[in-house]
C-alpha cells in the first residue's frame, strides 16, 4: 500500500497519474481515488473526482488541495459522504499485497515540466527515524535549486521538528531549518553559500527528500536516494551508521 501526494511549490502546478494495474502488472477493476485532509485535528476522507480511462486516473491538484494525500481503494469505500477519523489506517480493501506506483508531474509556464515516479510507502507514516542525503549530487550551479521534503504522519498533527544542512568536511552547520509534519517542506539552496560537501540531515520524522532544480533551460526533479546505494562496501550499512553519528554529533553541539 502506497500513498500519492502533490508538492506545495509556489508557481508550479501539479498532475498526479495513478495506474489501475499494479506494479506486478495485475489489472484491478473497482477502485476509486480518495484523499484524505486535516480538519480540525482529525482525517477527513473522499472520494476524489478527477479525469480516468480504464488504465489510469489523471488528478490535477488544486491549489486548497496540495496538502492533501491521495490513495487507492474500492468504489464503495467511503461511497459519496465524507469519513473522519484519527488516525490514518491501511484504506486499502483490496485483499492483496499489491502495491501501486504513480508519476507526479509538476509543471511551470515559463520552465516547463518534470516529472518522477513517486509514491509513499505506507510503512514511514508509522516510524521515526534519521534521513541523510547527499546535496550536491542532485543540484544544478547554473540553476535555482532547493529540497521539497515530503513527510506524511498517520496522526492528523502538524508537528514541527529540526533538520539541517551540514558541511561534513568542515564539520559546520550550514543551515538550521524547521520543517512540519504532514506537510511539503521547503529549503531554498540558493541561500546557502557552499554546498560542495553539503549533505540535508533530519533525526526525527522520515519523509521522502526531493531535488527541484529549475532555470532558463528547463526544470529538474529528482528523489534521493539513502546513503547505503552510494557505497562499495560488504559493511556499508555499518559505515551508514558511523556517518548518521558523526552528522548527529555535529547538529548536536
Amino acid at each position: 500500500m502506497s500513498f500519492f501526494f502533490a508538492l506545495n511549490l509556489n508557481n508550479f502546478n501539479n498532475l498526479i497519474t495513478i495506474p489501475k494495474f499494479t506494479n506486478e502488472g495485475t489489472k484491478l477493476k473497482g477502485l476509486s481515488l480518495f484523499s484524505a485532509k486535516i480538519k480540525k485535528n482529525k482525517w477527513h476522507i473522499r472520494k476524489q473526482v478527477c479525469r480516468e480511462d480504464d488504465y489510469f486516473f489523471y488528478l490535477e491538484v488544486l491549489p486548497r488541495d496540495l496538502e492533501d494525500i491521495f490513495f487507492l481503494n474500492n468504489s464503495s469505500f467511503c461511497n459519496n459522504r465524507e469519513l473522519t477519523v484519527k488516525e490514518l489506517k491501511i484504506f486499502y480493501d483490496v485483499k492483496s499485497n499489491y502495491s501501486f506506483r504513480a508519476n507526479l508531474k509538476i509543471k511551470n509556464d515559463k520552465y516547463g515540466s518534470s516529472s518522477y515516479q513517486s509514491e509513499y510507502p505506507i510503512e514511514m507514516i508509522y516510524k521515526k527515524g534519521s534521513i541523510l542525503s547527499t546535496v550536491s549530487s542532485l543540484t544544478n550551479d547554473a540553476n535555482s535549486n532547493f529540497i521539497a521534503f515530503k513527510q506524511i504522519y498517520y496522526l492528523p498533527t502538524k508537528k514541527p521538528f529540526q533538520v539541517f544542512l551540514v558541511d561534513l568536511k568542515k564539520e559546520e552547520i550550514l543551515s538550521k531549518t524547521i520543517f512540519y509534519s504532514n506537510s511539503t517542506n521547503i529549503i531554498e539552496l540558493s541561500k546557502v553559500k557552499d554546498i560542495k560537501n553539503c549533505c540535508f540531515y533530519s533525526d526525527e520524522f522520515l519523509g521522502i527528500p526531493i531535488f527541484i532544480s529549475y532555470g532558463d533551460k528547463g526544470v529538474s526533479m529528482e528523489h534521493s536516494h539513502p546513503p547505503h546505494l552510494y557505497i562499495q562496501s560488504n559493511n556499508k550499512f555499518k559505515l551508514v551508521t558511523n556517518l548518521k553519528n558523526k552528522v548527529k554529533k555535529i547538529v548536536s553541539k
